[in-house]
């Protein structure tokens, strides 16, 4: 595989994001096998196949001793990595994850890294969750990693510290510099482990680059600072119109891909993806761009609902229902 894209529109979760990564293989069922010969501790993993709103995915669960509730410090969970029957890689990889993970929450708590006790995020099941990514990052070994902006949900969740607004502080604290937004539907839909394994894996945040070689001749030597440069007395993009005008027009580009959109309406999208992503930080005329690619006449014809996770390889793209929420 050489380049691994992550569609957040439904936001992102450990779980959802393995189940994801596993559909990518032949036989998804495999990581149930490559978790257990892994000594991945104190869980019962099983794969299914499931539907959701005529869009077939892959489901796992990951069940672990019925317990009461528990912390779980940083060290020990390091300690449980190392312990691993897996690759030097894979180790770095889910220890720099917790890394980053009790860096958030001792930001958010006041004190350092090294005496923070997780509570959900340190669960075995999450855990696990954060291993099997890591696993499958090594097994699909992408040359780039690429995410879309990430959608939060809004709202209240409940949790060992009481009940929190959406998103929680320490999601809040790993999405700094990520682009995202709250959408329209209220839940929790990024958790902190799904914001940490993409602060740690993620290089760029952008809209879905386009496939195939006829899609890119409508994109070749584009150049929004050219196309759309400030004039006087245009509208000004903000920074707090920013993250949800991206929302939106990635929204938009996923549904043309399940639509079956043209090459050329799919390079009208992205073009303007690529004027909203520079239109704060360069003043580029953004409304001039939604006139002139279309891009209302596009919604009109393929905004028509529903909600997936895409996980893109070159000219391959693999839909992944994310309808279950309930993992962190």
């Amino acid at each position: 595989m050489s380049d691994l894209y992550i569609e957040c529109r439904t936001g992102v979760t450990a779980n959802l994001m393995l189940a994801s990564l596993a559909s990518l293989m032949d036989r998804p069922e495999d990581i149930a096998d490559m978790m257990l010969q892994a000594k991945v501790p104190f869980t019962d993993i099983s794969v299914e196949r499931t539907e959701s709103n005529g869009i077939s995915g892959i489901r796992i669960s990951i069940a672990t001793p019925k317990e009461g509730h528990s912390h779980s410090s940083l060290v020990g969970i390091r300690n449980t990595i190392d312990s691993l029957s897996v690759s030097d890689r894979v180790k770095d990889d889910a220890k720099g994850v917790f890394d980053i993970l009790a860096k958030a929450e001792a930001e958010v708590h006041g004190v350092n890294a090294t005496n923070i006790h997780f509570h959900e995020v340190g669960s075995p099941a999450n855990v696990a969750a954060v291993i099997g990514v890591c696993m499958m990052i090594e097994k699909l070994s992408p040359e780039t990693i690429t995410a879309s902006p990430v959608c939060t949900g809004f709202g209240h969740v409940r949790c060992a510290h009481g009940l929190l607004p959406i998103p929680a502080p320490a999601t809040a604290a790993l999405l700094k510099g990520i682009p995202v937004y709250a959408g329209e539907t209220e839940g929790e839909f990024c958790t902190p482990t799904g914001a940490a394994l993409l602060k740690f894996f993620v290089k760029e945040f952008r809209q879905m680059p386009i496939m195939t070689e006829e899609s890119l001749k409508g994109l070749k030597d584009f150049d929004p600072k050219e196309a759309y440069p400030y004039r006087e007395g245009m509208k000004v993009l903000t920074k707090g119109q920013r993250g949800p005008e991206m929302g939106k027009v990635s929204n938009l580009i996923t549904d043309m891909q399940l639509g079956n959109a043209t090459s050329d309406e799919l390079a009208r999208a992205v073009r303007h993806s690529m004027v909203l992503i520079d239109a704060e930080k360069h003043k580029l005329d953004y409304v001039r761009s939604f006139e002139e690619n279309g891009i209302k006449e596009l919604k009109d014809k393929y905004q028509t609902g529903g909600a997936s996770t895409l996980i893109s390889r070159s000219k391959s793209p693999v839909f992944v229902n994310q309808r279950a929420l309930g993992y962190k």
